[in-house]
């Protein structure tokens, strides 16, 4: 019988190892968070999450300060990775961008309990911690530009009586609103129905875009 050579599968590199690592202790930071509160969470709890030492754990990222903003920084590089991988695929109509944005926010990956809930922690903290405010507020102020400047083209288009950034602070604070009723009530939260119900606010700002608005509806189905 031939006995074959095993075939040893290629080790990551030291670069690709620290980033695996520091990735499983940001999803840990995540998990308790989620479970035990922003001041219940400590890196002790956070290296038994992840099946780690303390020592690694501080390893990576010195003290839990760094591991909560790295922590911070990997939820809103996941939001806008997600926001203009969806606009990417979008057409250049200022509608179809808008409410492509607004699907976004309801996207299962970004709009569940535990991140909202994450969110809010981080929020709650903001006012004690000026980086985290601000690494919300970069987020924040990105996601409403977009938002307006589509807002602005369909304003100046159309019959609406709204300007563009009357009409972004109308639909961002309808998705606030809704990821806040999510937050409180979960199980009265309706993703689909919370979806149109926003854009239901886009047609009732811009009737012109109503029938364009329905059609994107009917492909979400």
């Amino acid at each position: 019988m031939t006995i074959k050579p095993e075939v040893k599968k290629p080790s990551r590199s030291r670069a690709a190892n620290k980033a695996f690592r520091r990735q499983q202790l940001i999803d840990a930071t995540l998990d308790c968070i989620d479970e035990v509160g922003f001041a219940g969470t400590t890196l002790a709890k956070v290296a038994t999450k992840a099946s780690l030492s303390q020592g690694i754990v501080i390893f990576h990222f010195k003290s839990k300060e760094i591991l909560f903003e790295e922590t911070l920084r990997y939820m809103t590089s996941e939001y806008r990775n997600t926001l203009q991988s969806a606009l990417s695929k979008a057409p250049d109509e200022p509608i179809d961008r808008l409410c492509t944005m607004i699907r976004t926010d309801f996207d299962p990956k970004i709009c569940n309990e535990k991140k909202i809930g994450i969110w809010h922690a981080f929020w709650g903290e903001a006012k004690a911690h000026p980086l985290y405010k601000e690494l919300y507020n970069d987020v924040d102020i990105e996601f409403g530009n977009i938002i307006e400047t589509e807002c602005e083209k369909l304003s100046a288009a159309s019959t609406a009586k709204m300007d563009g950034h009357s009409a972004m602070l109308t639909i961002e604070s309808m998705i606030n609103g809704l990821w806040n009723r999510y937050l409180l009530t979960p199980q009265r939260f309706d993703r689909k129905k919370s979806l149109n119900a926003t854009l239901d606010v886009v047609s009732s700002i811009y009737p012109d875009c109503m029938d364009q608005v329905e059609m994107y509806k009917r492909r979400l189905k």
